[in-house]
């Protein structure tokens, strides 16, 4: 479980540091949207918890 934990901040640095050079977001967006993508690529994601982040 570690392993994902850190392999989720290795993406969510590159994804926050080319994200911050072309949209200015803050690299806080950055990190859920990597830590999002990383999830959905895992399939582990249903519609309500994407509803549910993205309401929030």
């Amino acid at each position: 479980m570690e392993e994902v934990r850190y392999l989720d901040r290795v993406i969510a640095y590159i994804v926050g540091f080319s994200w911050d050079k072309s949209n200015g977001q803050s690299y806080l967006d950055s990190y859920l949207l990597a830590g999002w993508s990383f999830l959905v690529m895992l399939g582990e994601i249903s519609a309500n918890s994407i509803y549910i982040i993205f309401s929030w």
